[in-house]
This record gives structure tokens, sequence and C-alpha cells, in this order.
């Protein structure tokens, strides 16, 4: 499994409260700073959606059982508890998450449950009519600072982890679809036609085709996710360009390796075609 984890700094809130408790557009909001990144394992493997969907639920579930509900506000899930203090909890598409302090926002009458008037939006509201400050709640400006790091502190035990995994399954289907789509889309233009789509440089000569590839799988960074797409590079170096009339010679197979600043050796086998 891919191993991701997106660090997200700490900051200070302003003085002022915001006016809309679900905007989570603004810069200045509280991130959370407590998922520390993670050493991914040396077998990388990719994921698709099933496993992001799987991973976005685990999390959903595991703050419904905390308190709180979800809306959906565009890429992200706003997670709001029913204690009207509690910090807000953002889940954000790309596989990270966020907590800050609950702005200003109009709620609900607090009732006994189970009573007649119960899910009768005109009775429930109706309070509101005669005292409009019954229904306004300060969120988590009302507390001490205190409270609201250890309310932090509570969200990040309890989903920490299952945050991790879905940043783990988020970044194994991008990879999935880099290694799997782009990377070979852009090899078959380099290598059958000659030009760079990404920089948009033409190479006429196989040999300079030849080592636009080969500096493509130099410059990967060294680590798993690095090696995964040297794979996909050499993958593709094994099957189209050792099986063409101009494969690789055995002194750019040395070249690469004595230049190479990973510890992945380029070794390439005989096609099996």
């Amino acid at each position: 499994m891919l191993i991701l984890v997106a660090t997200v700094l700490a900051g200070e809130l302003p003085e002022a409260p915001a006016l809309d408790e679900d905007d989570t557009s603004r810069s200045d909001e509280v991130l959370y700073d407590g998922l520390a990144y993670r050493v991914p394992e040396l077998d990388v493997l990719v994921t698709d959606e099933a496993a992001v969907e799987e991973a976005r639920q685990a999390i959903r579930t595991e703050l419904l059982q905390l308190g709180y509900s979800a809306k959906r506000r565009g890429d992200r899930v706003v997670y709001h508890h029913e204690t009207s203090w509690r910090n807000t909890v953002v889940i954000h598409d790309d596989g990270w998450m966020y907590v800050r302090k609950r702005n200003p926002h109009i709620r609900k009458p607090s009732a006994s449950r189970d009573t007649w008037w119960e899910g009768v939006p005109v009775v429930e509201w109706g309070p509101c009519l005669l005292n409009p400050l019954a229904c306004v709640s300060l969120g988590g400006w009302a507390v001490r600072p205190q409270l609201i790091e250890q309310d932090k502190e509570r969200v990040a035990y309890a989903a920490g982890d299952l945050v991790a995994d879905y940043g783990d399954a988020v970044a194994g289907r991008e990879l999935a679809k880099k290694v799997n789509e782009d990377i070979p889309d852009w090899l078959d233009g380099v290598w059958y036609e000659g030009i760079d789509a990404w920089r948009g440089l033409p190479y006429d000569s196989p040999e300079d085709r030849r080592r636009v590839i080969l500096d493509y799988w130099l410059s990967r960074t060294d680590n798993p996710y690095g090696d995964a797409v040297r794979v996909a590079v050499e993958q593709y170096m094994v099957y189209e360009i050792q099986t063409s009339p101009t494969p690789y010679t055995d002194g750019e197979i040395a070249w690469a390796n004595a230049n190479r600043r990973c510890q992945r050796e380029l070794v390439l086998p005989e096609s099996p075609w």
C-alpha cells in the first residue's frame, strides 16, 4: 500500500470570528499538525477508488460515533459536533484533515429527546422567534483555549490513523493513474513519435529517444514512490525498447547504473515475447 500522509501546519486564530461557520476556504484556519509523515514500505502497491471510498467511510463512521454530523462542502466534508463549542473537523478529498475552532452559528434550541415535537421544525425552532439569542451559539470562541486544544487531541487520537490510511489510499489511486496511464502515454509519444508531450520537445533519432527515457528513469526520487515509477519505465524498456531494432546497449545501461542516485539498479532482462 502506498503510504502518503499530508502534514499540515498549525497557526494562530484571528481575534474576530468569521460569519460563515462552514466557510473552509480561509487561509488563517487552525490546521492539525499531529499526523506525522510515515516512511513508506519498500514494496509499493497501488489502490483504486473502492479503497479510497472504504477509507473515507471509516473516518465518517468514527466521527459519527463521536457525536459529529457530516455536511458535504465542495471537495471536502465538514463535521460539526452536537456539542456547539467542540471543534469543526474538515476531511479533504485529497486525503488530509484539519481541525479548527468552531465559529459562531445558529443552532436549534436544546430540548428533551423523544418529545412529541421532535422532528417538527416549526415547533422546534419556535423559541427562536421569542428569544433569538437562545438560538445563537458562540461556538469555540466562548470556551478556554485549553479546552479547544484538548478537543483537537481527542479527535486526533480517535481518527488520526484512519486519516493516515485515507491518505495512503488517495496517494495509491493517484500513483495508479500515473503508472498505468500517464507514464505509458508519455513513453509511447517519445519512443514511437519522437515527441515529448510534457515538454514539447522533438527527438529524431532512436539514440536521443532512448536517452530521454533513460534520463527520466535516473531523475526519479530515491524512495518507494520513485521506485514505483522506475519499475513502470523498466517494464516499458523491456517490452517495447529492447524488442525493437534499436534496443539499449550494454554501454548505455552501464552508464545509467554508474550515474544513478538511487539504490535501485537498472537491469533489463530479455523480453518474454
